[in-house]
């Protein structure tokens, strides 16, 4: 896709990272240590970045208490499991973490569900942007 003659998309690899207002952000990193695994790869007291194991995202926790558990721009990320199979195992450890909670009625934790060009895929609202951040 190109925005006219003459031009055209600068390349990349892909996103870069994802940065999650948050009003405590190593509670924020636990919560997906046990749920993903990602690891600190740069910390300060007002933010962290963490990876994935074997990847190069990044997820960026930043405390600003007056936007945590605010809908932005960003309606919801993914992560891809590497074995499909392992969608129960990170549900389960999501609900420990969260228990039965909801939020403004809404489950934390819903699915799985099988999508329309046959993956499974679950929800689970973002702890760190809500209730545990």
């Amino acid at each position: 896709m190109s925005d006219g003659p003459g031009t055209s998309p600068v390349p990349t690899h892909g996103m870069s990272h994802v940065a999650l207002a948050v009003t405590d952000p190593a509670r924020s990193l636990r919560f997906y240590q046990a749920v993903f695994g990602v690891v600190p790869i740069f910390q300060r007291d007002d933010f962290i970045q963490a990876q994935t194991p074997g990847s190069r995202d990044v997820l960026v926790f930043e405390r600003r208490h007056d936007e945590a558990g605010k809908r932005g721009g960003i309606a919801h990320f993914g992560f891809r499991l590497r074995r499909p199979e392992d969608i129960e195992r990170a549900l389960s450890a999501v609900r420990l973490l969260l228990g039965s909670r909801r939020v403004r009625g809404r489950d934390m934790v819903r699915g799985p569900h099988r999508g329309r060009s046959g993956g499974l895929s679950a929800l689970a609202r973002s702890a760190a942007a809500s209730t545990l951040g």
